[in-house]
């Protein structure tokens, strides 16, 4: 470092050193001049964060030993673990949170967040979204998402599902919840959104589309309602209008690789390979600026 002060890479191979050597302490600092010699590059002040956050929960760890049942230690220790990646503790966590905080409905939707989610463990998830749904009107404006995550629950169990019977049993299961959270929250658009999904998964294609231009309506820059909207007028044989749509997305959200994926499938059948061909490029080339910025030379 004292021949090259100044030279960024040097900075960040010495941060990354530090990092592997436990020293999360000084790479933070180093990891601070690294910001000041490439200030642009969002990655490093995201790796800075993850480094702070990580020996938090040693801290609350320690902590319990004075306060066990201190209900806001739990939950900080809950939180801390999920931001360092620790979901499956996490979990077991959030569980004496509900044991100490049994009427809070928040708590058990934040534990099917993170069993549908990262750890899968969709059995969980089920059980604790009916945590939620049992709380009745105690859980207020909490209980249709309750019902909006049971949904999301079957709804998985029906894509891991190998025999058809049970496919389509927890299709209707995901079917009736997410028409339950829409009834409990018919301005939520994101239960005006997952009901139109089942029923496009359902192949109840008219009716998928009147619930998704609800849900546009209750928020109209939502990038997956104007991209379900985009497939359920392509399935419809609409596709000069399911393009338009797409490329309206696409003004939102430039870099979408679902967004540019469908574009190209939808320029084949409307203007040739050649146009689908140009949008590949395209694709290309963010990956490889994407790829450029995450991983620095």
């Amino acid at each position: 470092m004292k021949f090259a002060f100044e030279e960024f890479h040097l900075w960040y191979q010495l941060a990354l050193s530090l990092m592997a050597a436990g020293k999360s302490a000084r790479a933070v600092k180093v990891l601070k001049e690294c910001i000041r010699l490439k200030p642009d590059d969002p990655t490093i002040p995201l790796l800075a964060v993850k480094l702070c956050i990580g020996p938090l929960h040693w801290c609350l760890e320690r902590a319990m030993k004075f306060a066990f049942e201190e209900f806001h230690l739990w939950y900080q220790l809950a939180l801390s673990l999920m931001a360092a990646g620790k979901s499956a503790r996490a979990v077991k966590v959030l569980k004496e949170c509900i044991r100490l905080k049994p009427d809070d409905p928040t708590i058990p939707l934040l534990a099917v967040k993170l069993c549908i989610g990262p750890l899968h463990w969709l059995d969980e998830g089920e059980n604790f979204a009916k945590i939620v749904i049992d709380m009745g009107e105690k859980a207020a404006e909490f209980r249709a998402k309750g019902y909006l995550a049971i949904g999301l629950v079957y709804s998985l169990k029906a894509t891991d599902a190998s025999l058809r019977g049970k496919q389509e049993d927890y299709q209707r299961k995901a079917l009736g919840a997410f028409q339950r959270a829409q009834s409990l929250s018919p301005t939520d658009h994101l239960a005006a959104f997952y009901l139109a999904l089942q029923l496009a998964v359902s192949r109840q294609i008219p009716e998928a589309l009147g619930y998704v231009r609800q849900a546009l309506q209750l928020q109209g820059d939502d990038v997956h309602s104007l991209h379900l909207l985009a497939l359920l007028l392509s399935a419809q044989k609409h596709y000069h209008d399911a393009l338009n749509i797409i490329e309206m997305a696409l003004s939102e959200y430039p870099e979408n690789f679902n967004l540019l994926y469908t574009k190209v499938k939808l320029e084949a059948m409307c203007r040739g390979p050649e146009e689908a061909l140009l949008t590949c490029k395209h694709m290309l080339q963010i990956w490889k600026s994407f790829y450029n910025l995450t991983n620095p030379r």
